[in-house]
């Protein structure tokens, strides 16, 4: 008896607030779906996607289409079909806060262009501010600050040091895959399988972040397990930084303290060394900086000396103070690391994947690599990269299907008239995943992988192939306004770089098991990549079953 009415009194409580928030909701004029649950709950992020196929099969449809909207990672599953039922913005009352879901590109453009009424979420604060304030967790006057002194880092200098060891990388990642035993009866001096490819791209973009970032260079091949940690630490500086990207939530919500007790697991433990280490090891590189100034322009570099002669500036009299501190540097060098190197390695991913599903547009690519390396056999970041047109297509296409950050966050402290009524304290979405599948900004083929969409048609004023600028709000995988991603060209260049090289002689081809057709082949990959889900960002759930064949062109 007590035990029910402990129950009845909990769902209670919990649904209390639903009158009210669909009140709110209502004022809006957008269509509304109720969902019985908070989706930002810990508990239920963490059940909810492994029960969804269970959820869809058992659960009366009424309930599970109210219900599907509520679980981390919707946009992808069901990408532009909820939309086409309820338009391009909806609201979904939930027993927490209301949820204004925009898929409407200028909606959503103007909601990015007014960064002081649609501010962070707090959890986003959280979740960037890990190692430091930085330009991802501030709002108003802090955002402003970071970003005059983050902002010029990324300039063309360090475009040359991107183009050249991502080419590197990549190379030497080719040469790994072909030092690997070959299948019987394969021809051993043109091909090769792996199923390495995602850990391969995501081994290539960290040592390209941390020599572009913090001047630690690695090769393909080496080990950051191998190397001996320098004295005082237990890790090293690389495998610290693998160790928080791959395990980002764990490191962002569960003290260090708690992680390294003595009876947690080895695995569990690295864990918490690397959230300890991790700024300490940035530290002793912004001192080794300051005491002894590299000749790279590492971001790392530029970056101290920015902040230090903001620092003396705002030292004269009058001046407010406008430096970053060493925990902000470390904040905003691990912010650049941690979303620069996710997005660039899982586009990778999928771009080299669906190559391999849809081999037709490695010719196409092919042909342009090739006609640019006649050109320019030096195949220098000048000279090349800004002919490689097909292959930024390539990029484009790869993150308008498989966008990295579903959607973009943001919510209002106070009520907003604009882009529609939305009440104080509401979270609002930008959907970007169903934005950038829509067929009203498409065509009628908007899940159909086709880069030659963003060629732009042949003029008489040139004979080269131009990109198709989109319309505003369209097309938005680096955010936009201005709190869009000052990092955009560096993950270009890099992208463009890897592709550049591996195209340039070798092809990618789905690898058959015993029998498979190739068409089979194709399809269980095809499948692979279908089962995706978010974490920080969009990834292959089963990287493993990403079973490619390689081979010499």
């Amino acid at each position: 008896m007590y035990l029910v009415g402990f129950f009845a009194l909990f769902t209670l409580w919990y649904f209390s607030s639903l009158p009210r928030n669909y009140f709110l909701a209502r004022k809006t004029g957008l269509p509304i779906i109720i969902c019985p649950v908070n989706p930002v709950n810990i508990f239920w992020l963490v059940v909810s996607v492994p029960l969804e196929p269970t959820f869809a099969r058992y659960l009366p449809s009424f309930i599970y289409e109210q219900l599907k909207v509520g679980i981390y990672g919707w946009e992808f599953r069901f990408r532009y079909t909820v939309n086409a039922k309820l338009g391009p913005a909806f609201v979904v009352v939930t027993p927490a806060r209301n949820e204004v879901w925009i898929a409407d590109p200028e909606m959503a453009y103007t909601v990015l262009m007014r960064r002081n009424d649609f501010p962070q979420l707090e959890i986003s604060t959280k979740i960037f501010s890990i190692f430091g304030a930085n330009l991802s967790s501030s709002n108003g006057s802090e955002w402003q600050r970071h970003r005059k002194i983050v902002a010029p880092v990324f300039n063309e200098r360090i475009m040359n040091s991107v183009w050249d060891e991502s080419s590197t990388q990549a190379r030497d990642m080719l040469e790994a895959i072909f030092k690997t035993p070959a299948k019987p009866k394969a021809n051993l001096a043109v091909e090769r399988e792996s199923n390495g490819i995602v850990d391969g791209v995501r081994t290539i973009a960290l040592n390209v972040f941390g020599f572009i970032v913090y001047g630690d260079r690695q090769s393909f091949a080496h080990s950051s397990t191998e190397a001996e940690a320098p004295p005082g630490y237990q890790l090293t500086f690389m495998e610290s930084i693998f160790s928080i990207l791959n395990n980002h939530f764990i490191s962002i919500f569960v003290p260090a303290h708690i992680l390294t007790i003595s009876w947690m697991p080895r695995s569990i433990q690295k864990m918490g060394i690397a959230t300890a280490e991790f700024p300490k090891h940035t530290k002793d590189f912004i001192t080794k900086e300051r005491n002894s100034p590299s000749t790279q322009n590492t971001l790392l570099s530029v970056m101290v000396k920015t902040a230090d002669n903001e620092r003396h500036q705002s030292a004269k009299p009058g001046r407010l103070a406008s430096y970053l501190s060493e925990d902000e540097i470390t904040g905003n060098l691990f912010n650049f690391t941690l979303a620069g190197f996710d997005t660039t390695s899982n586009t990778m991913a999928y771009a080299l994947i669906t190559l391999a599903i849809e081999p037709k547009w490695q010719d196409w690519i092919a042909e342009e690599i090739d006609r640019v390396a006649r050109l320019h056999p030096d195949a220098s970041y000048d000279n090349t990269f800004p002919l490689l047109t097909r292959c930024l297509a390539l990029m484009y296409e790869t993150l308008r299907i498989y966008t990295p950050a579903l959607h973009i966050p943001r919510c209002t402290a106070a009520p907003q008239t604009s882009p529609v009524f939305i009440p104080a304290k509401t979270t609002v979405h930008l959907a970007l995943a169903c934005m950038h599948v829509s067929p009203t900004l498409y065509g009628p083929d908007p899940l159909a992988f086709r880069p030659t969409r963003w060629i732009a048609a042949p003029s008489p004023e040139s004979a080269s192939e131009t990109l198709i600028n989109p319309p505003r709000g369209t097309f938005m995988p680096f955010s936009s306004g201005p709190r869009s991603c000052p990092g955009s060209k560096m993950a270009q260049v890099e992208f463009v770089g890897v592709i550049r090289e591996i195209f340039a002689s070798w092809r990618v081809e789905a690898a058959q098991k015993p029998g498979e057709t190739a068409a089979m082949a194709r399809e269980r990959l095809e499948k692979v990549v279908e089962n995706s889900q978010p974490k920080i960002t969009l990834q292959v759930k089963n990287p493993r079953g990403v079973l490619l064949k390689w081979v010499r062109r």
